[in-house]
């Protein structure tokens, strides 16, 4: 069964803290009880509840991502995050499997000739990437260009939290635990600069 635009709505609401588990599945039923099947009568849903007042409603809205998207051969799903280098997407590959696609900031991509420019496309160069398999990192799948000039890369979707969650979750860390992750970051670290890629 296809992922649909609520099932991306509700992922991209929890993974911002904006709604934990019991939450988001009473959400799905209301929204899937007031018929709400596709993007256009989500969006339409959420208008009338925004009407209705509230912040979270506003926020909900920010997460649904506006159609045309797509990244190629990736349908865009919602909207998870912005960083300092661009944007993050929930997206659903071909084969109907989640997936996250990262784009570089329009600015910085269209500046190949400028320092600054070429150094981000460096950085985010996405064909060494896919060459580093590791249990620890976030495979790189895919990437390319959008018509529009928009630079991105397609990662796997790992459905879990951050260490930030995991830290929140535990009110801090053990030193045994902390001690386990960062042996993992650093053996992760190793195969890349095994295959000579240097994180930033």
């Amino acid at each position: 069964m296809p992922f649909t635009d609520l099932d991306a709505l509700l992922i991209a609401a929890r993974k911002r803290s904006l709604l934990d588990e019991a939450q988001a599945e009473t959400l799905r039923q209301r929204m899937t009880g007031a018929g709400v099947a596709d993007r256009a009568a989500l969006q339409r849903w959420l208008e009338i509840e925004a009407r209705l007042g509230g912040d979270l409603t506003g926020q909900l809205q920010a997460l649904v991502t506006p159609a045309g998207r797509d990244f190629g051969a990736y349908r865009t799903l919602s909207h998870l995050a912005d960083g300092g280098m661009g944007s993050v997407w929930l997206a659903c590959d071909p084969k109907n499997q989640l997936v996250v696609v990262k784009t570089l900031r329009s600015a910085l991509a269209q500046q190949p000739n400028s320092t600054q420019g070429t150094e981000f496309m460096k950085r985010f160069e996405a064909k060494i990437t896919m060459q580093l398999t590791h249990p620890s990192v976030v495979r790189c799948l895919d990437n390319g260009v959008r018509a529009d000039g928009t630079a991105f890369m397609v990662l796997e979707y790992v459905d879990s939290g951050d260490l930030k969650d995991l830290v929140e979750l535990r009110g801090g860390l053990s030193e045994g635990l902390a001690l386990a992750i960062f042996h993992q970051v650093v053996d992760a670290l190793t195969e890349a600069h095994r295959i000579h890629l240097v994180h930033r």
